[in-house]
C-alpha cells in the first residue's frame, strides 16, 4: 500500500511540474514568438514594374523577396501588410498581399508579391526621384558598362517598403501565428 501511495505521489508531482512548465510557456509565449520572428531573414531583392503599363490606370509592381528560415522546422509565409513609397510619394497604404509560401529550414526562398498601384502616382514619383537624384544616377549610368543589367526596370533604390509579414508554424491541425516587421 505504501508503494502505491509513493507512486501516486510521484505521479501527481510529475503532473504538477508538467502543468507548471506549460503555464510558464503560455505566459511567456509572446516573447517566444518574437524570438521565432528574429530567426527569419527577409531581404528585398528587387522591385520591378512594367514601364509599358504606366500609361494605364493601374500598373503592377512586383516585390521580390529572399526569405531564409533559420528555425529548425518549416513555416508558412502567409501574407504581407505594407505601406510602399516610391521616392517621396506613397503609392500603397495598408495594402495586403497574400503569399502562402512554405519556407523550409535554412534554404533561401524567393517570394514574389505583386500589387497594383495608381500609374499616375507611380509615374510622378519616379519622375521626381530621377530629377532629385539625376546627378548620382547619371554618374552611375556613365560608370557602368552594362547599364541594362544593373538599372533595368528595378526601382528598389527609390522604393521604401514598411510593414508586417504574417507567418505561421503548422503542426498537424494546430497553427501558431507570429509576425515579423519589415522595413526596406
Amino acid at each position: 500500500m505504501k508503494f502505491i501511495k509513493k507512486i501516486l505521489f510521484i505521479f501527481m508531482l510529475l503532473i504538477i511540474v508538467v502543468l507548471g512548465a506549460f503555464v510558464y510557456f503560455m505566459i511567456n509565449f509572446d516573447s517566444y514568438k518574437a524570438k521565432m520572428a528574429e530567426r527569419v531573414d527577409i531581404k528585398l531583392d528587387n522591385v520591378t514594374l512594367n514601364p509599358e503599363k504606366l500609361t494605364d490606370k493601374q500598373t503592377k509592381v512586383k516585390l521580390h523577396f529572399i526569405v531564409n528560415n533559420h528555425l529548425p522546422f518549416g513555416i508558412v509565409f502567409k501574407n504581407l501588410i505594407f505601406d510602399m513609397s516610391i521616392g517621396d510619394d506613397k503609392v500603397a497604404n495598408g495594402m495586403q498581399a497574400e503569399a502562402m509560401v512554405t519556407l523550409n529550414p535554412n534554404i533561401d526562398t524567393n517570394v514574389v508579391i505583386a500589387c497594383n498601384v495608381d500609374s499616375i502616382i507611380a509615374r510622378r514619383a519616379i519622375t521626381k526621384s530621377v530629377e532629385k537624384n539625376a546627378g548620382k544616377l547619371l554618374k552611375a549610368v556613365l560608370s557602368k558598362k552594362s547599364v541594362k543589367k544593373e538599372m533595368g526596370d528595378d526601382i528598389k533604390g527609390i522604393t521604401v517598403v514598411k510593414g508586417i509579414a504574417d507567418m505561421m508554424i503548422k503542426i498537424g491541425s494546430m497553427e501558431i501565428p507570429f509576425q515579423r516587421k519589415v522595413s526596406f
